[in-house]
């Protein structure tokens, strides 16, 4: 074997490596990282986007940063929504207790949003007699799933009174 020919064997091997490296080597890592985001989406429970509005308080925030309305593969939300006139709106289970009436649990049920959420600010010494209480559902009035879109009403009594969730979206359950 000639000098010659051993410098472009050797040239052509390292070269044959490099494609390898430059061309496998992606692959691999998108598959790696794929599986790392499918692993954490089942995980991590679906989470709402958006607002809802009320002619009362105003926007209410259904996420941001470090907070937001979500539901888990059961489709039972929990989580804190934002107002800026109200302050946090919870829909986890251990503060829904004493709701006004059966289920006090919010979730998703056949597209519709059923429960009860609540303001933390109401039934308070500071509150006037408010309750805090939000009803997802009732006679005549609901907020429902079409795909990703949420439409209808909650009703919050005198405070918030009608909450319009025509804004928000949700992961399709």
């Amino acid at each position: 074997m000639s000098h010659t020919f051993k410098i472009y064997f050797i040239n052509f091997a390292k070269l044959l490596v490099l494609l390898v490296v430059i061309f496998a080597l992606p692959y691999f890592i998108q598959i790696s990282v794929w599986k790392i985001n499918k692993a954490l989406a089942d995980q991590t429970p679906s989470s709402f986007s958006g607002y809802a509005w009320s002619d009362n308080i105003g926007w209410v925030s259904l996420s941001g940063f470090n907070y937001g309305l979500s539901f888990d593969t059961n489709k039972k939300l929990s989580g804190y929504a934002w107002s800026d006139n109200i302050g946090w709106i919870t829909a986890n289970e251990s503060e829904l207790d004493d709701c006004p009436s059966n289920p006090c649990r919010a979730k998703i049920q056949n597209g519709q949003l059923t429960g009860w959420l609540k303001a933390l600010a109401g039934g308070t010494s500071q509150s006037g007699g408010w309750d805090g209480w939000i009803s997802l559902s009732g006679q005549g009035y609901g907020v429902t799933q079409n795909g990703s879109a949420l439409s209808g009403y909650a009703l919050g009594g005198d405070v918030v009174g009608w909450l319009d969730f025509s804004y928000a979206s949700a992961p399709v359950t």
